[in-house]
C-alpha cells in the first residue's frame, strides 16, 4: 500500500495535533483515547514505518505525552527494542507523573502478550501492584524463562501486594511447595489468635473447590483447619459464625460448636459493623434487611441444624427447626427452614412440623406462601407423591381466570415452582399438566397468560414449545398485544426460532409476520427482534430493522429503552459481515465504527470470502499499518486465494523494515 509523502509537514501536523498535551504539567486535555485515537487518524495516511522512524529520530526534550505518543507507535510498529528503551525512559517518572492513568493505560496497550521484558518493566515499574492481567505474565515467565526467578520475583512484592501473593501462592502450589506459606500462616495465627483477617487468608490459601456438572458443590480444604477451632480467639458472634461456615463442609461437629457460639455471644456495634461489610460482599445488589441481628441468629441457627444433621445428631436439629419454621421473617430475608425441616424430619422419624403446617391450612389456605413452604417441606423429605398432592391441590384452589393475568398472578407463581419440581421429578406429569394448560389458554386466546406460560417453561419443556408454537403463527399472535418488547420477548422468540422442526416456508411467513409488527413500533420492538433474528442467523431479515434502530438510537439509554447507538452499531456491523454485505461493513469502519478491534480483520475476511481479492488485501493492508501485532483472523484469511498475496506483503515488509518482529510472527500463519 502507497502513503502519500508527508514527511515534510508531518512534524507540524503532530505538534497542532497534541499542543494541549505536550505541555509537561497539562496533559489533563486528554486520555490515552485521544491519543490512540490521533495516532489511528495519522496512520489511516501515513506508513508506520516511516512514522516510527521519525519518532525515532526526534532527540529534542520530550514530554510525557510525547513518550506515550512514540511508544503507541513502536508498539504497533512491532519495534520492540524501541518499546523497551521507551518504556524505561517514561517509568523514570511515572510516580511523579500527574496522570498517571493515562500513562497505564497507554503503556498497557502497547506492551505485547508474548514480550516478557516488555512486561517485567511494565510491572515492576508501573503496575507495581498488580492487575487483571497479571497471569498472562506469570504463564508468559513460566514458559519463557526460569520459574524459580519468578518465584523469588514473587516473593519479594508479595510483602507488600496482596495480589502478588496470591500470585506467589499459587505458584508454589503449582510447584508443590505452598506448605511453607500454609506452615507461616499457621504460626502467625498461633501468635495472633484474635486476628480473623488472618483466618480468612490462611482458610483462602488451603481451600479448593470441588464443581459439580451444576455448578459450585462444595468447598474442600488441603489441610486438616478443624485446629483453628482451639486456637482462635473471638468474642463476636459475627466471627464465630463466619469461622463456623469455613468449616461446615469439612468438619461439621467443631463447625457445630462455633455456631453455638455465635448464638451464646452478644450482637455487638462490631457485629453490626461485620455483618454490613462482609454479610453481602459477593453480591451484586446488596438487598436491604431491617433486622441484621435477627438475620444473623437466623442464619446460624439454619446452618447448625444442617451441622447437627451431618453429625448424624437430628434430635439436636429438630427444636432448632420448629422455631425457624414458627419464625416471624417480614423483617430478614427468608432461607429455605421449610425444605431443611423436612430433611431433618425425614432422619428423626418426627412429623411435628407436618403436623403444624396441616393445623394450619384453614387459616392459610389463601396464602401462595404457605403452600410453597409445604411444597419445600415434602421437598426436603424427598416425598414425590406428597410434593405432587400439594401441587394438585393449590392449583385446583387457584384456578386459572381467563384474560385476567393479575388475576391468575397467585397460580402462575405456583405454576414456575411447579416447573422447577418437574424438571427433575415427574416431568411426564408435569409436561401433561402445561399441556393442558397452554389448551386452555389457547382456547381462550389468552395471550398474555400463553406468553407468562411460554416463559415459565421456556427450554426446560422445548417439547411443549414444539408443540404450540412450530409451524404455526401463535408467536407473533401473542407478540402482537405486547407494547414493549425487551429481554423476556427477545428470548421467547429465540427459543421459538431455534427449533429444528421448521419448516422453512412457515419459519419465514414467522419472522416476515414478527418484522411487520417490530416496523409498527421501531422504538420499543424492533432492536429485540432484531437481535433475536442474528441469534439465529436470519441477519438479512435484522439487517433492515437495526437500520431503522440506528436512525433513533439515542448515545446512552434512555428512559425504558434496553439499546443505545453502541448496541445497535454492534448488531448492525455483525449482521453486515455475516449476510456477506461486507461493502457496508467498510463504510461503517471508516465512518468511525470500533468495538473489538478486529473491525477491518472481518471485512477483510468477508471480502476474501465473496472473491474479492484484491480489496480483501487492501484492508488488510490499511489493519496491519494500524497495528501490525493484529494478526487476529489471518489464519482465517490464508484459506483463502489471498495467501500468496498475504505472504508477499509480509517478505516485503521484513525486507523493508528489519526492526518489525510481526513478519515473522504472521508468516508462521502463511507457511
Amino acid at each position: 500500500m502507497k502513503f502519500p509523502n508527508l514527511k515534510g509537514v508531518f512534524l507540524l501536523i503532530l505538534v497542532l495535533i497534541f499542543a494541549i498535551n505536550s505541555q509537561a504539567t497539562t496533559p489533563r486535555g486528554s486520555d490515552e483515547k485521544d491519543i490512540e485515537r490521533e495516532i489511528e487518524r495519522l496512520l489511516l495516511k501515513r506508513d508506520v514505518s516511516d512514522l516510527a522512524n521519525e519518532l525515532a529520530q526526534k532527540k529534542s526534550a520530550r514530554t510525557t505525552t510525547d513518550l506515550l505518543i512514540n511508544l503507541s507507535v513502536f508498539a504497533r510498529a512491532g519495534h520492540r527494542l524501541r518499546v523497551h528503551e521507551t518504556l524505561k525512559e517514561i517509568a523514570k517518572d511515572f510516580s511523579s507523573s500527574p496522570n498517571q492513568t493515562q500513562t497505564y493505560n497507554v503503556a498497557r496497550k502497547a506492551i505485547g502478550k508474548e514480550d516478557l521484558t516488555a512486561q517485567k518493566i511494565f510491572y515492576e515499574q508501573i503496575a507495581a501492584n498488580g492487575d487483571d492481567g497479571v497471569s498472562i505474565f506469570i504463564n508468559l515467565w513460566r514458559e519463557k524463562s526460569d520459574v524459580r526467578e519468578l518465584e523469588n520475583w514473587l516473593k519479594i512484592r508479595a510483602q507488600n501486594s496482596e495480589m502478588w501473593w496470591y500470585e506467589w501462592l499459587r505458584l508454589k502450589q503449582s510447584l508443590g511447595t505452598a506448605d511453607e506459606i500454609y506452615n507461616e500462616l499457621m504460626q502467625k495465627i498461633r501468635e495472633n489468635p484474635s486476628n480473623f483477617s488472618l483466618v480468612q487468608k490462611y482458610l483462602q490459601a488451603v481451600s479448593y473447590a470441588i464443581y459439580s456438572s451444576v455448578g459450585l458443590d462444595n468447598v474442600k480444604y488441603k489441610q486438616d483447619v478443624s485446629w483453628l477451632a482451639g486456637v482462635v480467639e473471638t468474642n463476636l458472634a459475627y466471627e464465630a459464625y463466619e469461622l463456623g461456615a469455613y468449616l461446615k463442609e469439612h468438619n461439621p461437629f467443631v463447625a457445630a460448636k462455633l455456631f453455638e457460639k455465635s448464638l451464646s455471644l452478644t450482637f455487638t456495634q462490631k457485629d453490626l459493623e461485620l455483618f454490613r461489610q462482609r454479610a453481602f460482599r459477593f453480591v451484586s445488589i446488596q438487598p436491604v434487611v431491617k433486622n441484621p441481628e435477627k438475620q444473623l441468629r437466623f442464619w446460624t441457627k439454619t446452618v447448625l441444624a444442617q451441622a447437627y444433621q451431618k453429625n448424624n445428631q437430628p434430635h439436636l436439629a429438630q427444636p432448632i427447626v420448629e422455631e425457624l419454621t414458627a419464625m416471624d421473617t417480614s423483617d430478614i430475608l427468608r432461607d429455605n427452614s421449610f425444605g431443611l425441616a423436612g430433611a431433618v424430619q425425614a432422619s428423626s422419624g418426627q412429623r411435628v412440623v407436618e403436623s403444624k403446617i396441616l393445623q394450619d391450612e384453614a387459616e392459610n389456605e389463601n396464602s401462595v406462601a404457605y403452600w410453597l413452604n409445604r411444597v419445600s417441606y415434602y421437598s426436603g423429605r424427598k416425598e414425590e407423591e406428597q410434593v405432587w398432592q400439594t401441587f394438585t391441590k393449590v392449583l385446583e384452589k387457584f384456578e386459572y381466570k381467563p384474560n385476567g393475568i393479575s388475576a391468575s398472578e397467585s397460580r402462575l407463581q405456583i405454576l414456575r415452582s411447579l416447573k422447577w419440581f418437574g424438571k427433575n421429578h415427574k416431568k411426564n406429569e408435569t409436561e401433561d399438566f402445561f399441556r393442558r394448560e397452554f389448551s386452555r389458554a389457547i382456547a381462550e386466546s389468552d395471550s398474555k397468560y400463553i406468553f407468562t406460560l411460554a416463559r415459565i417453561v421456556n427450554d426446560d419443556f422445548d417439547n411443549l414449545l414444539d408443540e404450540f408454537f412450530t409451524n404455526s403463527e401463535l408467536l407473533p399472535q401473542i407478540l402482537a398485544v405486547r407494547v414493549s418488547w425487551r429481554q423476556e420477548e427477545k428470548y421467547l422468540i429465540e427459543e421459538v426460532m431455534e427449533s429444528k422442526k421448521w419448516d422453512a416456508k412457515k419459519r419465514e411467513l414467522v419472522w416476515n409476520q414478527l418484522t411487520i409488527l417490530a416496523r409498527k413500533d421501531i422504538r420499543n420492538r424492533a432492536f429485540s427482534l432484531a437481535e433475536a433474528m442474528t441469534s439465529q442467523n436470519a441477519n438479512r431479515d435484522a439487517i433492515s430493522l437495526l437500520e431503522e434502530c440506528l436512525k433513533i438510537a439515542p448515545e446512552g439509554y434512555e428512559g425504558n429503552l434496553n439499546y443505545k447507538r453502541n448496541d445497535v452499531e454492534r448488531e448492525l456491523f455483525d449482521a453486515y459481515i455475516k449476510s456477506a454485505d461486507w461493502q457496508k461493513a467498510e463504510k461503517m469502519f471508516f465512518g468511525g465504527y470500533r468495538y473489538w478491534s478486529d473491525e477491518l480483520s472481518k471485512i477483510s475476511i468477508a471480502a476474501a470470502k465473496s472473491a474479492k481479492i484484491a480489496d480483501a488485501l487492501g484492508l488488510w493492508k490499511i489493519n496491519a499499518n494500524l497495528d501490525r501485532r493484529n494478526l487476529t483472523g489471518l489464519e482465517e484469511l490464508a484459506k483463502t486465494d489471498a495467501k500468496p498475496l498475504l505472504r508477499k506483503f509480509y517478505l516485503e515488509m521484513k525486507k523493508r523494515d528489519p526492526l518489525t518482529e510481526i513478519p515473522d510472527r504472521a508468516l508462521r500463519f502463511l507457511q
